[in-house]
């Protein structure tokens, strides 16, 4: 019974990391085109994903992205999105 409930755990922390992925990609594709990132869900979307990606706007990392002309912040966000993924995956797979 516990290994069930743990294994339902799971898929919903994997299921909510592909969507907050999702989301990710769609604010920075948002951001390129300026009335769809100020529109009222580019607002709403961007509220929800910012405060995630701004834990990897740190000096390091900003001083790349400012090398290049491309906030590498998201990407950063999506791989730890990924990684979190396939761990969960993996644990679900042992659980069966």
């Amino acid at each position: 019974m516990l290994r069930y409930l743990f294994f339902y755990f799971l898929l919903i922390v994997h299921y909510i990391a592909y969507i907050y992925g999702l989301l990710i990609v769609v604010d920075a594709l948002f951001s390129w085109v300026d009335f769809l990132y100020r529109s009222v869900v580019g607002k709403l979307i961007n509220r929800i994903v910012n405060p995630y990606i701004a834990l990897f706007r740190i000096k390091p990392i900003m001083k790349i992205s400012y090398s290049f002309g491309i906030d590498l912040s998201p990407l950063i966000g999506i791989l730890l999105l990924w990684v979190i993924q396939n761990i969960t995956f993996r644990l679900m797979v042992q659980i069966l």
